[in-house]
C-alpha cells in the first residue's frame, strides 16, 4: 500500500512540474532600464527563449503580456501570423541593437531573448532568459531602433505598436479646446462678411 501511494505521489509531482520554461523573476527581475527609449514596464525573466509559435511558449508570451496590461488578441498557434508579420522577429546586429521593420509609435510591447552573455542569470539556468516592455514611443523613433543595456541578444518580437498612449494631459486639453476656439471664431467671421449685392 505505502508503495502505491508513493508511486501515486510521484507521479501527481511529475505531472505538475511545468513542461518547458520555468519563471525565473524572482531571482533575476528584468528593468525597465535595460531598453531605450526606457520602458514603462517589464515582466520576465523567462528560463530560455519563449518566442516562437508553439503552444507552450505562447502561453508564457500571453502571460508576459498580459501582466503588462496588453489587450490585442489572444495569442494561439492557429492566429501567430495574423497577430503580427514574422519579419518583425529581429536578431540583433551587435547583441543589444534591434531595428524593425515596421515604425515604432505610441503604446509598444515587445519581448526579448537574451542569451547568457547578459550576465543577470542566476547560476545554472540554461538559454538565457526572455523579457517583455511596454514603452511608449511617442510620434516615432529613429529607424525604429531598439537598444538594450544586455549584451547576448539574440532575437525580439514586436506585438503591437502605434496604440493610444492614454489620457491626454491636462494642458493638451487646453490647447486642444483653444484651438477650437480659434477655428469657430474665424468661422463666425468669414460668415459676416459675405454680401450679396442685388442686381
Amino acid at each position: 500500500m505505502r508503495k502505491i501511494i508513493s508511486l501515486a505521489a510521484v507521479s501527481l509531482a511529475a505531472i505538475a512540474a511545468p513542461a518547458q520554461a520555468a519563471y525565473i523573476g524572482g531571482t533575476a527581475p528584468c528593468s525597465v532600464g535595460h531598453i531605450s527609449p526606457t520602458a514603462e514596464a517589464c515582466y520576465g525573466f523567462y528560463e530560455g527563449n519563449v518566442l516562437s509559435g508553439n503552444a507552450s511558449d505562447l502561453l508564457f508570451q500571453q502571460e508576459g503580456l498580459d501582466m503588462l496590461g496588453y489587450t490585442g488578441p489572444a495569442l494561439t498557434s492557429a492566429n501567430w501570423s495574423n497577430i503580427f508579420d514574422l519579419t518583425k522577429i529581429q536578431t540583433p546586429t551587435n547583441g543589444n541593437e534591434y531595428t524593425f521593420s515596421q515604425a515604432l509609435s505610441g503604446i509598444t510591447y515587445i519581448g526579448i531573448h537574451y542569451g547568457n552573455g547578459a550576465g543577470v542569470f542566476p547560476r545554472g539556468t540554461r538559454g538565457g532568459g526572455t523579457a517583455f516592455y511596454r514603452f511608449d514611443a511617442g510620434t516615432s523613433i529613429p529607424n525604429n531602433l531598439i537598444t538594450t543595456s544586455l549584451q547576448g541578444g539574440s532575437s525580439a518580437v514586436l506585438y503591437a505598436t502605434g496604440a493610444a498612449g492614454g489620457i491626454p494631459e491636462p494642458t493638451t486639453w487646453a490647447m486642444m479646446i483653444l484651438g477650437f476656439g480659434v477655428v469657430g471664431a474665424a468661422m463666425r467671421r468669414k460668415k459676416a462678411r459675405v454680401s450679396y449685392s442685388m442686381a
